[in-house]
């Protein structure tokens, strides 16, 4: 899942619960990351104070419009050329 995504369903249904303490949500955050965005905040003991800063950590490191805008240019920098109007062509355009 791409961070965005992750972010967005995270915050309907985490971050922005108010009846949930900011342990309880640092607690919840741990349990759903894995791989290099676990890593990026494993230095962060759970308490409430470090809970925003894991959070704008994160953000800083992972919701980055500018390289999601980069990787899509690339991505349609790299479509090869179509040299037919056949359908296999066709489909992977």
């Amino acid at each position: 899942m791409q961070f965005g995504a992750f972010w967005d369903h995270f915050q309907a249904s985490v971050h922005s619960q108010t009846d949930l303490n900011d342990i309880e949500k640092f607690m919840y955050l741990r349990s759903s990351l894995k791989g290099p965005a676990l890593g990026v905040i494993s230095g962060f003991s759970t308490t409430a104070t470090n809970y925003p800063e894991a959070v704008k950590t994160l953000r800083e490191r992972f919701d980055r419009a500018d390289l999601i805008i980069q990787h899509h240019i690339i991505q349609i920098a790299d479509i090869r050329k179509i040299t037919q109007s056949s359908a296999p062509d066709l489909r992977r355009l």
